[in-house]
C-alpha cells in the first residue's frame, strides 16, 4: 500500500492527477491530509472527482503562527506513530509532494518508520539556499531522504 501525504491546497491541486491515475490503475493506496487548509480541500477533492481522505492527521488546527505551527508539528508527529497505515511492513512507499514544511515532515516521519520516501515535483531547485527561503532547504533535506524523485522534467536537477 501507497500513502499519500498532502497538506496543501497547492499539493493537492498538483497530486489529483497521480491520486486518479492511482485509482484508475486499481494501486492500493491510502489518501492523507495534513489538516492543513481543511475548509478549502473538501471543495477541492469534490472539484477533481477524488474519494474521501481516508484519514485526517491533525483535525481542526491552522498553523498561521509560530506557537500553532509548533503545536501542530507535536500533535501530527504524535498521531503518525498512532496509525498503523505509517508503518514499514503496511506501507511500501510514502508519496510526498514540493517543497512544504508538511512535504518535510511526511519524508521525516517515513524515513523515522523505515518507509522508503518518494518525491514527486524532485529536483527544483534554485540553488540558492536563502532564495526561496525555507523551500529551497525543504526541498534539498527531501532530497536527501528520498528514495525515488519524481522530476518534472530533463531540465529538472
Amino acid at each position: 500500500m501507497y500513502l499519500i501525504l498532502v497538506g496543501t491546497r497547492a499539493q493537492l491541486i498538483k497530486m489529483a492527477p497521480v491520486i486518479r491515475e492511482m485509482a484508475v490503475r486499481r494501486l492500493d493506496y491510502r489518501f492523507v491530509l495534513t489538516g492543513q487548509h481543511r475548509e478549502t480541500m473538501e471543495e477541492l477533492i469534490s472539484c477533481f472527482d477524488l474519494r474521501s481522505p481516508d484519514d485526517v492527521l491533525v483535525e481542526g488546527m491552522e498553523s498561521d503562527s509560530f506557537l500553532k505551527l509548533a503545536i501542530w508539528l507535536l500533535r501530527a508527529g504524535i498521531a503518525v506513530f498512532g496509525k498503523p497505515y505509517f508503518n514499514s511492513r503496511h506501507t511500501t512507499a510514502v508519496i510526498v509532494h514540493g517543497d512544504t514544511l508538511s512535504t518535510l515532515f511526511g519524508a521525516v516521519m517515513a524515513r523515522l518508520r523505515g518507509i522508503p520516501v518518494v518525491h514527486v515535483e524532485a529536483g527544483l531547485r534554485s540553488f540558492n539556499k536563502l532564495d526561496p527561503f525555507p523551500e529551497e532547504i525543504i526541498r534539498i533535506a527531501v532530497s536527501r531522504l528520498a528514495r525515488v524523485h519524481c522530476c518534472p522534467g530533463d531540465w529538472a536537477c
